[in-house]
Order: structure tokens, then C-alpha cells, then sequence
């Protein structure tokens, strides 16, 4: 089974993130990263229209924690989250992206640290839900929200920071 489909099946096993449509997409290995996307669904969507904040919110910290897992080989590890800072540049008006990316870590004998960032892009209209998408090399790519979140890992195997 591959990566995508190991953390799809963990998506799939929570009733919130089967209701947000949340769809896990890729682990690049060779670049530390982590994607996920939410579709384009009203829904999702504030009375005026934009996807709603804590729904943004909820897939950065979900990506986050991903790229923590994949950090540590765990999908499913017991891990929680303990706090996050959300910077959001735009509303966004339809299906995003998330792309969490290990910066650092840091051992030491009490604990692992790791910086992760994630930031939250809106899909183009013309892209096809589910399938990877690089910002990175779209002159288009709009920016939605940038995160930073802590977590606790519950085997006492690290305090994970994404940045």
C-alpha cells in the first residue's frame, strides 16, 4: 500500500474529515513534503461565500501533523496538537491546498523538535481535484494561509513545531 493510500485510510476512519472532503495527495520523500486538499463545496463555504476559516484552520493543522507522521514513519501515531498561530493572507473562495514542509529537528535527550511549515493555497479553477499540486511552479498560485503549530507526541517520542 502507498504512502497516499496509508494516510487516506486514516483521513477516511474520522467522520469531520470525511465531511470536509478532505483528500490526502502526496509525500514527496526526496523534499520532506506533505499535500492535502479540501474540494470546492458550499458546504464549506461562510454565508458570503469564501470557505470558512476554521475549515482552513482544521486542514493545516491536519497537514501539520502529517508531515510529522511521515517524520517518524507513524501514520496514526497518537499526537495532539497544543498550539497554533494562523496568518491568513486571503479568503478563499474555493477548493485549497495545503503543503506542510519539515524545515528542522532537533533531538535531544528529553525531546524531539520539529519546524514544519504549512501554507494553505487556493486550487485553480482548471486543476483536477485530487491530483498533486505545485504552487511553487505556478506564476498564478494564490496564497491563502500560512500556519504554525505544536504538537505533543503521546509515545514520548517528540514535541513537533511547524512553522
Amino acid at each position: 500500500m502507498s504512502a497516499v493510500e496509508v494516510y487516506q485510510q486514516v483521513l477516511d476512519a474520522v467522520d469531520f474529515y470525511e465531511y470536509l472532503g478532505l483528500t490526502f495527495v502526496e509525500a514527496k520523500t526526496d523534499e520532506d513534503i506533505c499535500r492535502m486538499q479540501i474540494p470546492d463545496a458550499e458546504t464549506l463555504r461562510t454565508p458570503v461565500g469564501h470557505v470558512h476559516g476554521g475549515v482552513l484552520t482544521s486542514v493545516m493543522d491536519m497537514a501539520g501533523l502529517f508531515a510529522v507522521w511521515r517524520e517518524y514513519g507513524t501514520p496514526g501515531g497518537k499526537a495532539y496538537t497544543t498550539a497554533m498561530d494562523v496568518s491568513f493572507e486571503k479568503s478563499a473562495t474555493q477548493g485549497v491546498t495545503a503543503h506542510a514542509v519539515v524545515r528542522d529537528r532537533t533531538t535531544s535527550s528529553e525531546r524531539d523538535e520539529l519546524a514544519i511549515e504549512v501554507e494553505l493555497f487556493e486550487l485553480p479553477d482548471t486543476h483536477e481535484f485530487g491530483m498533486p499540486y505545485d504552487p511553487e511552479n505556478d506564476p498564478e498560485s494564490t496564497l491563502v494561509a500560512r500556519s504554525r503549530v505544536e504538537f505533543v507526541m503521546l509515545d514520548d517520542r517528540a514535541v513537533a513545531s511547524t512553522a
